[in-house]
């Protein structure tokens, strides 16, 4: 139990530094909208970048990601990442850091895939809720300390600097997933490998096609909202660009909180209950993220912890489900898909929002109430979708939750 322990703290650091570099973009989208002269659509192109690259590394990883011991692919996907943050340290023009971005999430991609694939290889199901939400909590630990120290520097100096904190940060982590992770290679087998098992299995398979469709929901729900979060809060609601850091501090320290108690809570009335939940107390929160006006400070930091919460709520239950929707042996693969879904959707409706939002002649963003819309569609699909595999799970297993 320690060592199980040692080994999700253990992931919850891998987790801790790509999502830093995941979400400080988001941020430093004003700052970078400036200094490179770059238009809305633009910048929602770096932020779906990475993610659309890490969709397709994730779908790669699913053919091969259960050949090989599970350390030795999260080593190398790891190392990818940290390249690909070192060069977009180096950019000096918005096309080499378009490029940095795509190499930075090939690297996120696999890690994604590996980290949930590794928490379900050790943790039975019973149990899994509550890992699932620790991981989350490297959602929160990046949203209080590194996004705020990040963006600190970005402020102080420049953007880059932002990249150089995350890549010092990833030299610290990477001999620890050599020293302290042991080999897994139980799910190895002498049969001869097949790299398109996985999807022969979901071609057969209804719950893993609605456990894909579940996590598809779950990212269009949030991702129409979450990267223009911090521009319309500069350029709607009055907010400085050093003022943005309180966003992501008090954000993180509330789902610091509140995601391992829902984590928790999954395992103990339901995981598909504890979804639903999160999803339905979400939709108030968007509604009025998107067509907050200008108001004080703290109104915009409650209102936006409260979004972040409910959002954030999400990912332990859901990702808790879907890991337990494939046998060990395809487990690796089936969850290089999730993660490819996940993240091209996330990159998708990133896009898609920079396409309906538009920059009005007095610098506001116009139309970000559209996109809050679009989110509340996909939050019912959700629901929908969940209750559509719990029922299609009950007919095998009526204890699955």
């Amino acid at each position: 139990m320690q060592k199980e322990k040692i080994i999700i703290f253990l992931l919850a650091s891998i987790n801790f530094t790509h999502i830093i570099d995941f979400i400080i973009i988001m941020p430093l989208g004003p700052q970078l909208m400036r200094k490179m002269q770059i238009t809305p659509q633009e910048f929602s192109l770096i932020v779906s970048a990475y993610t659309i690259s890490a969709a397709f590394s994730g779908f790669l990883s699913s053919f091969f990601g259960d050949k090989f011991d599970r350390k030795k692919m999260l080593l190398f996907g790891y190392f990818i990442f940290l390249s690909g943050t070192l060069i977009c340290a180096l950019s000096q023009n918005y096309i080499v850091l378009l490029l940095a971005r795509i190499v930075a999430g090939a690297g996120g991609g696999i890690l994604a895939s590996q980290v949930n694939t590794i928490v379900a290889d050790l943790v039975p199901y019973e149990r899994r809720g509550n890992a699932m939400g620790m991981l989350g909590m490297a959602f929160s630990t990046a949203s209080i300390v590194g996004v705020p120290l990040g963006l600190f520097l970005g402020n102080q100096w420049s953007w880059e600097f932002a990249f150089y904190f995350i890549v010092v940060i990833g030299l610290i982590v990477l001999p620890m997933i050599w020293s302290v992770l042991p080999n897994m290679t139980a799910h190895l087998s002498d049969k001869k490998y097949n790299p398109f098992a996985i999807l022969q299995s979901v071609s057969k398979n209804k719950s893993q096609q609605l456990g894909l469709l579940l996590m598809s929901s779950v990212m269009m729900g949030s991702f129409t909202i979450i990267p223009f979060v911090s521009p319309y809060m500069v350029a709607n609601v009055g907010f400085k660009e050093t003022d943005l850091t309180y966003i992501y501090l008090t954000g993180g320290l509330m789902t610091l909180i509140t995601s391992p108690y829902l984590g928790k809570l999954s395992d103990k009335i339901g995981k598909f209950k504890v979804l639903q939940y999160v999803v339905f107390g979400s939709i108030i929160p968007i509604l009025i993220v998107t067509n907050l006006s200008e108001v004080p400070l703290y109104v915009a930091l409650i209102i936006t912890c409260i979004f972040f919460i409910f959002v954030s709520g999400r990912h332990a239950p859901s990702n808790a489900i879907v890991s337990n929707l494939a046998p060990s042996n395809i487990r690796g693969g089936y969850m290089g898909l999730i993660s490819s879904t996940q993240n091209l959707t996330a990159g998708l409706a990133s896009l898609i929002t920079g396409f309906i939002v538009i920059k009005g002649d007095n610098g506001q963003l116009l139309h970000y109430n559209y996109a809050g819309f679009m989110a509340i569609f996909f939050a019912f699909v959700c629901v929908y979708v969940s209750y559509l595999l719990k029922k299609e799970l009950s007919k095998t297993d009526n204890s699955f939750e």
